[in-house]
């Protein structure tokens, strides 16, 4: 008994000394436990380092289809156009917003440097929100500079300039590749063969008509001629009399169920080549059937050919057919094929083009065609255009001139021809010396100059894409096809933003090894360094999708975000505290001068990125809303209707900082369209409407000019401002929960050994008593 009261009173003892341990340990090692328990927990809720991450799938694109990342738009509207183009200064009014939401997804994703680094391919769309506070882009239309236009002539002043001429006449230059390939896609058609057809026809019909009528026997009843007539027009097989070779395709009848009704007097005045109105007749005939064919049934040359040759417009139809389809397809086109050395009558035109031998050496332009059928008054083909015959061969054209990359239809393919001049070695066209400077004062002198057409068909398409346009905001914001640029081939996009892209791969720190890097590029579309500018733009800063990096105990005095659109980083200075939806946030801002004067960007004037680099030649700049902070010469001097304040312009974001999430931003920019200074005399030729364009004095680099406002702007859906709120809780459950336990743990310990202590105690000093007391009895 003696032995358990004693062990008691230890065990209770040992207990007391573990448990007061515990609880002292626990109080002790708070700070530490509370700081891994926050950043395992932070951790888990923030970064990305596997497929199996808690927050993938919001970081793979889903993220951006809970919240609404909004990407909104104003157009500037120029109200005053034609003043404009006499010299007065633009007004501009502000139509929006056109709202839409952004999403993006990340595809093709891999992990390498154990989970530090992930590589992935972004596709971004824009979706319009319908139904909100925001505009139709598909039915509003605005007025403003052609941003196409401006950056159609930006590349060509490059050489226009080394060249003597303004960059529009070098545009009228060019326009002769394309005004040519026009020309041969005429001369290409089913009425250029026709015309060919009814030009040589008669000839060869003739030839035809002389063997058959030699082959037909006489006979007392009526004459070889007669009996040709009358078997010509209304015979539905071949005739006995005469070759029975010699009459194929050459029945207009043949073949039908009942003969075409011909009288034989009609016949006698369409085959008879005296009669002005006969297919045979090469005078006027011919241009007679050509434009009743052009023009169609029902046409006043049809009814006029129906009235002088006594047959009805089903009878008229009926010999067009036999003539174009029968006779000639039969008969004349192998002629001409051999007289141009083709295999097929495709080259016919080039055979024209080239030679004029279809036409018996004369230009289509000398025949009598309606001008709505035929626009060129002029000869369009080079022998006759230029006085002199080339040598080359029609086949040889097609190949060497007109096909390929050298081809001279295209405008690349005449400046680099029109650039060998200087050596005179055309070998890349095999052409001769002599050859090559006859094509060159076709195409650089005459097209241009001698006829015009190629100005003209240029300025055809002035009020659709010329200086300056109108438009739907959907056109120029996404799907803008600009005419002018489709007829120079020009594979350049006309709008000023991209939907539905897919970019190259980047590469972001993931935050495992080092929590500051979270969601930092290490590459941007496999690039560490941006290679277009000037001097070392190293990529650096955060993704722009509002996650940066947590656990920031003091809140950073600079944040760097990499911003793609403009291909390099920007700052953000940190202001003040701020509260988003109850959540306790740290507000920063884009400086006011974060686009300064900088040689490595390009950038000549305060408050304007110069981004024609990546516009291929448009020449765009980009400023904060209004052009705020950039110099009044260069802005609002000569630009009504802008509101330069700080207010508007302003850039806010505001981050939580424990998880590093960007609850909020307004991220703001413009995109203007510059026309330099001296534009009236390095850009727009005095054949032009361009030449009375307001241009200052006063700079050197002209006026820039407002054309849309960018906004972007996120904010947290209340789920995900509620599942924060809920992390949070549970951030701070993690923190206190092993303190808890130990501490519990070790105040239980401590109170059970102090109740066996006092107990033990007890007993052994009752025990000592009782025994005491025996003694003395």
């Amino acid at each position: 008994m003696v032995a358990n009261t004693k062990g008691l009173l230890i065990a209770g003892l040992l207990l007391s000394v573990i448990g007061a341990a515990l609880f002292v340990i626990s109080l002790a090692l708070l700070p530490s436990v509370l700081n891994v328990a926050t950043n395992n927990a932070i951790v888990d809720a923030v970064i990305v380092d596997s497929f199996k991450s808690q927050r993938y799938n919001d970081w793979a694109g889903q993220k951006s289809v809970n919240n609404y990342f909004k990407q909104y738009y104003y157009l500037w509207n120029l109200t005053n156009p034609e003043e404009v183009l006499n010299g007065k200064n633009c007004n501009f009014e502000k139509i929006g917003p056109f709202n839409y939401k952004y999403e993006w997804n990340n595809s093709d994703v891999s992990f390498s440097d154990d989970g530090n680094l992930v590589t992935y391919i972004q596709s971004k769309t824009y979706k319009w929100v319908e139904g909100e506070d925001t505009l139709n882009p598909f039915e509003v239309r605005t007025t403003n500079f052609n941003p196409a236009y401006l950056g159609l002539l930006s590349t060509l002043s490059k050489t226009s300039n080394t060249l003597g001429m303004t960059a529009e006449d070098l545009l009228y230059t060019l326009a002769s590749a394309p005004q040519t390939k026009q020309f041969l896609n005429y001369l290409s058609t089913d009425n250029f063969t026709m015309v060919a057809y009814f030009y040589n026809g008669p000839k060869y019909f003739n030839n035809q008509y002389q063997l058959l009528l030699s082959s037909i026997d006489n006979n007392s009843t009526t004459t070889p001629t007669i009996y040709f007539l009358e078997q010509w027009s209304n015979s539905t097989i071949i005739p006995t009399n005469g070759n029975a070779s010699l009459w194929n395709d050459m029945l207009v009848s043949y073949g039908l169920d009942s003969p075409s009704g011909i009288s034989l007097q009609s016949a006698l005045e369409i085959l008879n080549p005296m009669n002005q109105y006969s297919l045979l007749n090469m005078t006027i005939g011919i241009n007679f059937w050509m434009n009743a064919v052009f023009d169609g049934p029902n046409s006043s040359s049809y009814q006029l050919l129906e009235r002088e040759l006594g047959i009805d417009q089903a009878q008229l139809t009926l010999i067009m057919v036999w003539w174009l389809k029968g006779f000639n397809d039969q008969y004349t086109m192998n002629q001409l094929l051999s007289q141009c050395e083709i295999q097929s009558i495709e080259l016919l035109g080039v055979c024209q083009f080239i030679t004029t031998i279809p036409l018996g050496y004369k230009s289509i332009s000398q025949f009598n065609i309606s001008s709505k059928h035929l626009p060129w008054l002029e000869p369009i083909e080079i022998p006759i255009a230029m006085g002199t015959n080339l040598t080359i061969s029609t086949n040889e054209a097609q190949t060497n001139l007109f096909s390929g990359n050298n081809s001279l239809l295209t405008i690349q393919g005449l400046g680099s021809f029109a650039g060998q001049m200087a050596t005179n070695n055309f070998t890349a066209w095999n052409l001769t010396n002599n050859d090559a400077m006859t094509i060159v004062g076709y195409f650089l002198s005459y097209i241009p100059n001698t006829t015009g057409y190629s100005v003209k068909s240029v300025q055809s398409f002035y009020n659709t894409s010329g200086l300056i346009v109108t438009r739907t905001a959907n056109e120029w914001l996404w799907e803008c096809n600009d005419d002018l640029l489709d007829y120079l081939g020009v594979d350049q996009p006309c709008s000023l933003q991209q939907n539905n892209t897919i970019f190259k791969p980047s590469t972001v720190y993931t935050g495992k090894k080092d929590l500051s890097l979270t969601n930092q590029y290490q590459q941007f579309q496999q690039q560490s360094t941006i290679t277009i500018w000037n001097g070392t733009v190293n990529v650096t800063g955060f993704v722009e999708n509002g996650q940066m990096a947590p656990l920031e105990d003091n809140p950073p005095s600079t944040l760097t975000i990499f911003e793609e659109n403009i291909l390099r980083p920007l700052s953000l200075v940190h202001s003040s505290s701020s509260s988003v939806m109850g959540i306790s946030t740290q507000r920063y801002y884009l400086p006011n001068q974060s686009f300064p004067v900088d040689p490595v960007f390009n950038n000549s004037i305060d408050g304007l990125a110069n981004l024609t680099g990546l516009f291929n030649g448009v020449p765009v700049y980009v400023s904060l809303w209004d052009m705020y902070g950039v110099p009044t010469e260069y802005s609002s001097l000569y630009i009504d209707g802008l509101n330069q304040t700080y207010e508007n312009a302003e850039i806010p974001l505001d981050l939580e900082p424990i998880t590093g999430n960007a609850l909020y931003y307004n991220l703001k920019l413009q995109v203007n369209l510059q026309i330099p200074s001296n534009a009236d005399s390095v850009w727009f030729s005095s054949l032009g409407n361009w030449t009375n364009v307001f241009s200052p004095t006063n700079n050197d680099f002209g006026i820039f000019y407002p054309s849309l406002k960018i906004g972007q702007t996120a904010t947290a859906s209340t789920n995900d401002i509620n599942l924060l709120k809920q992390q949070f809780k549970q951030i701070q459950t993690v923190k206190i929960a092993p303190v808890v336990v130990v501490s519990i743990f070790g105040g239980i310990l401590l109170v059970a050994g102090l109740v066996m202590t006092i107990y033990g105690f007890r007993k052994t000093f009752y025990n000592n008593q009782y025994n005491g007391y025996h003694s003395i009895n």
